[in-house]
């Protein structure tokens, strides 16, 4: 205050001007409505050589920008050499290390809801497998 009184500043016919400004940084969030916790897998599906997992995975992808979004997979587990992915504007396959691919940019909330057919390592047996599937998205 001291300061501010020696300036001039609130003397009578003192004038500032003071320029603000704001960066809106891009962010995006993915909340996950529903998602397989689990995976049985038959000695058809062994045979098969993949299963269709039966629930979608639901989520809700929201963003405050207008560029694209990535949205990358991450699989988990030896038993998975790969995933299809379905529900997305061109179809996707997932390779053993995952992947990625681009939404279109949408500010607000995009609703997604994808299907999948997991691709079986030869070494798997029949049983109840944790889900191996992660999303994350990124502006």
């Amino acid at each position: 205050m001291a300061l501010a009184a020696a300036m001039g500043f609130g003397a009578p016919g003192w004038a500032a001007t003071l320029g603000v400004s704001a960066v809106l940084l891009p962010s995006a969030s993915i909340e996950l409505r529903s998602q397989p916790t689990a995976l049985e897998i038959s000695t058809g599906d062994v045979s098969r050589g993949y299963v269709d997992v039966p629930a979608p995975l639901s989520l809700t992808v929201r963003s405050n920008s207008l560029r694209a979004l990535m949205l990358r997979f991450t699989l988990e587990g030896e038993w998975v050499s790969g995933m299809d992915v379905q529900g997305l504007p061109a179809a996707l396959h997932l390779g053993p290390e995952g992947g990625q691919v681009l939404l279109t940019p949408s500010p607000g909330q995009l609703q997604v809801e994808l299907r999948f057919r997991v691709w079986l390592a030869g070494s798997v047996a029949p049983g109840r497998y944790r889900w191996p599937a992660q999303v994350a998205v990124a502006n």
